[in-house]
């Protein structure tokens, strides 16, 4: 690969000092020697020179890199018609617009031959501002038949070579122009353009009008004017001699560049900026050429129908981008997704088939609806497929083995219902009972009315589709065969209580709620705590609503209903004392009152006690304390309140303890 340099300056130069801009080697040089040391004519031997003199010509143009700002010079230099060596005549003409128009006339010219140098600020494309530098761009151009002579960046490129193919390969300038000229284009990947560069104008309607203003704006980038001067100076070094632009570093700067605007919006803003120069004229379709630079340099080639969707990796290791992919959409190479590289060729598959990307590993696509999807982690490594629309609601033990469902196409840890449950239908019928399918131990029953299974409390998968009809009924569980089961007329309850004793039924007028009762001597009990709540005494007794007098012993007293049902009441002590004594009195009560499955009781008369005591709605000591009973580990039981098993003072309210309450029926 040819390695870009400046050169020399060489010798014999005429006109060095006039040029001033941007150093042109070959222009230093219009001279050579052939091999026998005769002189040779630029453009082929004296006698089909056919040298031309020019008198009394207006040269008129336009001066573009973008379009050079109104005031800059233009000036036309005489060359030798043998030696294409300047030969100091030069006439002196200004851009007399915005739009880089000038005209300059030229009295006398030895030959047809002229260099047009343009010099000073000029629009830039990229950024549609006009330079902070001057800069100078030149054209070889044959006056013998044309008045007209643009000077832009393809003129200025095809300068040098030009004239080495003239003065060192003895091209005619016509030949050695046109060559040049299609060599700098095939050097941006752009073919087939037959007008001469003098002839092109980035305002134009043609393909190289179009082709023109592409490598105008791939030359300048996003350099500033100096970096710009010296990149127009090493590339035209670099194809001086054979044509070929080899300076690999640049090419892939300048690719990386227009991939960046063509694959962003920097394109559009270029459109938008050429425009606004001149908004009566039309800007061609310098995009493709542009962008198909690009597409070469990176090894795509062109994007036609036949390409359509296909993805292919940057092959350029030296581009910024050389580990990216892209894809061919409507004519155009674009960055491709993850979804696009990684899944290219693939096959179809079957809905939920999963695999891991081509591109990158960790990536996992899901097929569905008859195409590759993006999934996500866990559709691969749960070892469970997809989860797709037509898998809703499917579940499964993962790789973990935890349990997973498929909702909205994505996996999800599973509750304990939706993995039991997942593969039941609707059940048989309203309240059918069955054990989950994965935790044995978990029982769901089936709610026709709402078409659902739902997780089953004890006492429903226990009784299943047992009816409970009348109150009294007693049954065993079903699962649970050691739990026994008290029909209170509408709903069965968990029962502790003696299945020997036939139970009365109380119902609360206050809020309807059923409670056993039990006749124990001469008293009816309730067989049941209220609600299985606890109490402080003052709420036990209503303490702050009651006008009756609360005091020990005696039976002259009012009953207390307190927190009981009416006709019911909180018991005295005397009433407990009463019961003690039914029962054998203290030393043996405690075990008979005392539940047998809640505690170490025989429970012979049905009272199933739960808890150690039990409010008393009595004062006694002088209201220092306050009435209970109280039941222990052992057979005994007791009543009052130095009597019980702990003797703290509790003062006139018990406000701080908080006991159990077993109402005692009115007497009749």
């Amino acid at each position: 690969m040819k390695q870009s340099m400046k050169m020399e300056p060489k010798k014999n130069n005429v006109i060095a000092s006039l040029l001033g801009g941007v150093a042109i080697s070959g222009l230093f040089l219009l001279t050579a020697c052939g091999d026998d040391g005769s002189s040779k004519t630029a453009g082929g031997t004296e006698e089909d020179a056919g040298i031309i003199a020019i008198t009394d010509k207006m040269v008129s143009g336009v001066s573009q890199k973008g379009p050079f700002a109104n005031g800059s010079s233009v000036t036309v230099y005489e060359l030798d018609g043998k030696t294409l060596t300047q030969t100091g005549s030069s006439f002196e003409g200004k851009i007399k617009n915005d739009l880089g128009e000038f005209s300059v006339k030229v009295v006398s010219l030895a030959s047809q031959y002229a260099l047009l140098k343009a010099n000073g600020f000029y629009r830039n494309e990229i950024t549609g501002e006009k330079s902070n530098s001057q800069i100078s761009l030149y054209a070889l151009t044959d006056l013998s038949d044309r008045d007209e002579v643009n000077v832009n960046l393809l003129t200025h490129l095809a300068y040098e070579r030009s004239l080495f193919l003239a003065t060192e390969d003895s091209l005619l300038v016509a030949k050695a122009k046109k060559q040049a000229e299609a060599e700098v284009f095939q050097s941006f990947g752009i073919e087939g353009v037959a007008d001469a560069a003098e002839d092109l104008n980035i305002f134009g309607e043609s393909d190289q009008s179009a082709a023109l203003l592409a490598v105008s704006i791939l030359m300048q980038g996003n350099l500033k004017e100096a970096d710009f001067s010296e990149r127009l100076n090493d590339y035209a070094q670099d194809i001086e001699a054979d044509g070929v632009w080899d300076d690999a570093v640049t090419a892939t700067q300048v690719a990386d560049w227009a991939a960046e605007q063509g694959l962003g919006a920097g394109l559009v803003s270029i459109r938008g900026n050429v425009q606004a120069w001149n908004s009566l004229a039309g800007v061609p379709d310098f995009e493709k050429y542009v962008n198909n630079f690009w597409y070469q340099n990176y090894g795509l080639g062109t994007c036609d129908k036949k390409r359509e969707g296909e993805v292919k990796k940057n092959q350029n290791a030296a581009s910024v981008r050389a580990n990216e992919y892209f894809i061919c959409k409507s004519g155009a190479w674009v960055l491709a997704s993850d979804l696009e590289k990684d899944t290219y060729k693939w096959e179809t598959g079957k809905d939920a088939d999963v695999k891991n990307g081509d591109v990158v590993a960790t990536n996992c696509y899901v097929f569905e609806d008859k195409v590759w999807r993006s999934g996500n982690g866990n559709d691969c490594s749960l070892k469970l497929r997809g989860c797709t629309k037509l898998r809703q609601d499917t579940v499964g033990q993962g790789a973990d083995k935890a349990w997973y469902i498929c909702d909205n196409r994505s996996w999800r840890n599973a509750t304990n219902i939706e993995k039991d449950t997942a593969t039941w239908g609707a059940g048989k019928f309203d309240g059918e009972v069955k054990a989950g399918q994965v935790n044995k131990k978990i029982y769901y029953i089936y709610e026709s009315g709402k078409k659902v299974w739902r997780e089953a409390t004890v006492i429903e998968y226990d009784i299943s589709s047992r009816k409970c009809l009348e109150f009294g009924q007693i049954v065993h569980g079903n699962v649970n065969k050691e739990f026994v089961y008290f029909c209170y007329g509408e709903e069965w309850k968990r029962f502790y209580g003696n299945e020997s004793v036939t139970y009365g039924k109380l119902v609360d007028s206050r809020d309807g709620a059923i409670y056993r009762t039990v006749k124990i001597g001469d008293q009816v009990w309730m067989a049941e705590d209220i609600g299985g709540r606890t109490y402080s005494w003052e709420t036990a007794v209503d303490f702050a609503n009651s006008e009756k007098d609360i005091r020990c012993g005696g039976s002259d007293f009012p009953d207390i209903q307190g927190v009981c049902p009416k006709g019911w009441h909180v018991p005295r002590d005397m009433e407990w004392d009463a019961l003690i004594t039914t029962l054998g009195g203290c030393d043996v009560a405690g075990k008979i009152l005392k539940s047998q499955k809640k505690w170490n009781g025989t429970d012979d008369v049905g009272f199933s006690a739960e808890e150690k005591h039990y409010w008393a709605a009595t004062q006694c000591d002088g209201g220092g304390y306050v009435g209970r009973l109280c039941l222990t580990d052992k057979d005994d039981a007791s009543v009052g309140g130095t009597y019980c098993d702990d003797y703290s003072k509790i003062g006139s309210s018990g406000e701080n303890l908080s006991y159990s309450v077993r109402c005692v029926k009115d007497a009749e």
